[in-house]
């Protein structure tokens, strides 16, 4: 920059302009070197107090366990699938249930039968275990892993993630509803009401909602 500086005054300048260039670019450089650190440091104080003016005025309105699951998901992402995988295995070692009095269809896909147990099933037949033990009363609101320990009966090579996967879309086309019930402490499908609790928790695992199994499993 600087043998171009010179050249350029060789070739066209005088001595008078010569000296009135040199002086504005010396000041040029200078105002960058000072201005720009200047403005900065002033941006960041005032960051600084704002922030500190916060802390005073609202002490108790910092949800510091929110802050430390953003901290940790930013630089340690969830695995949510790995989670899912993990929560259908230890389901896996449980008995399947079965729906009393209940004749299937064997060409009924596995979508329209988790469709219909939402929408009919789970209020027409009482669900069992191979003990035949009543698990569930009739009409009452359903998780992910009643649903697929059914599912898994009448369709034994299904996996979780297919019934997740159907689940999802069921409540992309509005055809059921979920939320979390504080009763069970799971995340519940039904058909009960148009309340969508999509960033509830769920009981699959820690630091993610509902919202972000969809996300992830977005077909």
């Amino acid at each position: 920059m600087l043998l171009i500086v010179k050249d350029f005054k060789k070739t066209f300048l005088t001595d008078t302009d010569n000296s009135i260039i040199e002086k504005y670019f010396i000041l040029s450089i200078l105002s960058h070197l000072i201005v720009i650190p200047f403005w900065y440091l002033i941006l960041s104080t005032v960051g600084i107090l704002m922030l500190i003016v916060e802390l005073i005025s609202k002490p108790f309105t910092i949800n510091y366990k929110k802050l430390y699951k953003k901290i940790y998901n930013k630089f340690y992402p969830i695995d949510i699938k790995s989670i899912i995988r993990q929560h259908g295995k230890e389901l896996d070692k449980k008995y399947n249930f079965y729906l009393y009095d209940f004749e299937h269809n064997k060409n009924q896909k596995l979508f329209d039968f988790i469709y219909m147990f939402i929408q009919h099933y789970r209020r027409d037949y009482y669900t069992k275990d191979n003990s035949h033990r009543i698990i569930c009363g009739l009409g009452r609101r359903r998780s992910l892993g009643d649903i697929y320990l059914i599912s898994k009966h009448y369709y034994p090579n299904c996996k979780i993630e297919e019934v997740l996967e159907c689940l999802i879309k069921m409540i992309d086309r509005k055809q059921v509803c979920a939320g979390y019930c504080y009763e069970t402490n799971k995340f519940m499908f039904h058909t009960d009401s148009n309340n969508y609790g999509l960033n509830s928790r769920t009981e699959y695992g820690e630091g993610f909602t509902f919202r972000d199994v969809m996300k992830t499993y977005k077909y």
